[in-house]
């Protein structure tokens, strides 16, 4: 291969050329006309041809047209197959119009004759001109490629759901997560009006939101709900902007972007939801009381009246039967609100057992009968065998001056004065309500409380109490493990030896039946020696390990009442003793478990035994 060039920044020319005199005629041309310094390389043959193409870029090919063994359309094929950009220009001597426009049609940039050899400057430039423009051309088309590329992976990978309409609101595209979200193809819904994706009653709302969209705010957002094809729905935060022409008038189409935010709006209503409703009963709470008496307090909305509702006997049911009954309780209380009622009238827990009811515009005789109607409905409601029992006040404001608070206080004494007058009743009726319950837990707990209630009876009137203390010690020792009501059925009811912690179960029993007699104002003084009646003089007994001054009298006879009697029935984990081995155990922890002088008395008075009739050693 010959090399001819004049310089570094040049033009790199091929040229296939098997006469050297034309070939250096054609350099020395270009050199004296063309602007650039140029490099010429110079073939005769296809083989080097070939080589030359494979192993260097030019800028430009010249290339005669006959050839030794081939010709100018070879050539040209060659050029097409290795290097298709590069020009080709045909110079040659006068090969006729037929062939060089064959030549052209073929691919050949141009074809200029030897024998006019003015026009090659002119056919280079022009050659060079419109393969910078093509290199430029691609380029653009590969750049845009490569966008319409990123575009459409964002598009179709987009989180978000996108749709793109028609200014008819027709739907021409719709991205992959669009199709996952309604559960239909792009296929099944390309053309289709939109207001198809929307449930009927967001439709309307839909097709206004993307028709009026403005390309000056595509920020202003609208929650739309979408439909799946199994009829679920979902809610997505819209925005959409329309695309204009060139002339900023005619629009294009409508590019319209939803955010899913189901889950997020699920979140919100269930914190909306746990900050104004009370989570156990369903209706409002305190929180939302506050906000709303805030504004319902207006002239428009008097009279306004406050009821004020307390749920009788609610911590005996949760120290007898457990905090779940008296959850069931309190859910039950409010339903009978709920249905005494009207739609408007708003019912909040205030915590704990107290409820309070805002009536906007009613009087005293419309809320009298409205809590008439409550009180005729839970008559009517029982949870666990226990009655529902609430205690209702009221207050009402009437005129503007007056404060809501100064209402709100009021109510709550009316409550509380009408409390005092029907709670002990309904307590009465619950405590008897756990004996029961704890009787058929336990047949052999009943008829071993009537015993001990019996012989506490006895020993009370051998002591010379008056009727009114022995009737109080009488039923004291049958309400004694009235506390057994919270032990689990399955301890109760053992037949084996209890386990260590099975014991600690049975030991609390005390303590739960000071906390159910406790709440009764007949039964408080009970209470207490409910409390202590496992006590022992040496202070080894339970549950606060009191010794002999600090036990009540009462508690030490239901002692040595129960202990008899226990000691001398078959249980399921031992036999019983006999009367005689009984009287020995009693005579035994006298003056450390017993009282003494109250165990004599039981045994000598009560029983009727001397120190003549039995062994026991004094």
């Amino acid at each position: 291969m010959d090399h001819i060039n004049n310089g570094n920044d040049r033009l790199e020319i091929l040229s296939l050329e098997d006469s050297p005199m034309d070939a250096e005629l054609i350099y020395e041309y270009l050199r004296e006309n063309y602007e650039s310094d140029i490099n010429m390389d110079i073939v005769m043959k296809e083989e080097e041809f070939v080589s030359a193409l494979s192993l260097k870029k030019y800028d430009l090919i010249l290339a005669d047209f006959m050839l030794p063994d081939f010709n100018g359309f070879a050539a040209l094929e060659h050029v097409k197959s290795i290097c298709p950009a590069t020009p080709f220009i045909c110079v040659s001597g006068f090969i006729g119009e037929e062939t060089a426009a064959e030549l052209l049609k073929q691919g050949a940039t141009d074809y200029v004759s030897k024998d006019k050899m003015g026009r090659l400057v002119y056919s280079i430039e022009r050659a060079l001109k419109e393969t910078k423009e093509n290199e430029e051309k691609e380029k653009r088309a590969a750049e845009l490629t490569r966008a319409n590329a990123y575009l459409n992976n964002l598009f179709n990978y987009a989180h978000a759901s996108i749709i793109i309409l028609d200014p008819q609101l027709h739907i021409t595209q719709i991205n992959h997560a669009f199709e996952l979200l309604i559960g239909k193809s792009e296929k099944e819904i390309l053309g289709k009006s939109v207001d198809m994706l929307f449930p009927d009653k967001q439709a309307t709302k839909a097709i206004n939101y993307f028709k009026n969209s403005r390309k000056d705010n595509p920020w202003e957002t609208l929650e739309i709900e979408v439909i799946h094809k199994d009829g679920s729905v979902r809610t997505l935060l819209w925005n959409a902007a329309i695309v204009f022409d060139s002339d900023g008038l005619t629009p294009l189409s409508i590019i319209c972007h939803g955010l899913d935010i189901t889950d997020r709006k699920k979140s919100e209503e269930s914190i909306l939801y746990l900050s104004f409703y009370d989570q156990l009963t369903g209706i409002y709470n305190r929180r939302f009381y506050e906000e709303e008496i805030k504004r319902l307090d207006t002239k428009r909305n008097l009279p306004i009246t406050l009821i004020m509702c307390d749920v009788n006997g609610l911590k005996l049911v949760n120290d007898a039967f457990g905090h779940a009954m008296g959850d069931e309780l309190l859910k039950k209380v409010a339903e009978v609100m709920k249905k005494g009622c009207r739609a408007d009238d708003i019912i909040s827990r205030q915590g704990g057992d107290e409820f309070v009811i805002i009536l906007p515009g009613t009087n005293k005789t419309e809320t009298e009968k409205i809590i008439k109607r409550m009180k005729y409905l839970s008559l009517k409601e029982k949870v666990g065998g226990i009655e529902i029992s609430i205690a209702f006040g009221y207050a009402t404001k009437e005129n503007e001056k007056e404060n809501i608070q100064d209402i709100y206080i009021k109510a709550e004494d009316h409550m509380y004065r009408n409390k005092l007058n029907e709670s002990p009743s309904i307590r009465g009726k619950t405590v008897e309500l756990i004996m029961k319950t704890l009787y058929a837990k336990s047949s052999r707990e009943g008829r071993h409380s009537i015993r001990v209630g019996e012989i506490c009876e006895a020993i009370a009137v051998r002591m010379n109490f008056d009727r009114g203390v022995v009737n109080q010690i009488k039923t004291a020792g049958l309400m004694h493990d009235i506390g057994k009501v919270g032990i689990a059925d399955h301890i109760l009811n053992n037949p084996r030896d209890l386990t260590s912690d099975e014991w600690n179960e049975i030991k609390k029993h005390p303590e739960i039946g000071y906390h159910i007699l406790s709440s009764v104002n007949e039964f408080s003084e009970i209470a207490n020696y409910i409390l202590q009646h496992h006590e022992q003089l040496d202070g080894k007994g339970y549950p606060k390990g009191l010794k002999s001054e600090d036990i009540s009298l009462p508690a030490k006879i239901i002692d040595i009442a129960e202990s008899f009697d226990a000691m001398t029935r078959d249980w399921t984990f031992k036999k019983a003793l006999s009367e005689e081995e009984a009287v020995n155990e009693l005579k035994r922890c006298s003056g450390t478990k017993f009282d003494p002088d109250i165990t004599r008395v039981f045994i000598e008075k009560v029983l009727g035994i001397t120190n003549k009739d039995t062994n026991v050693i004094n």
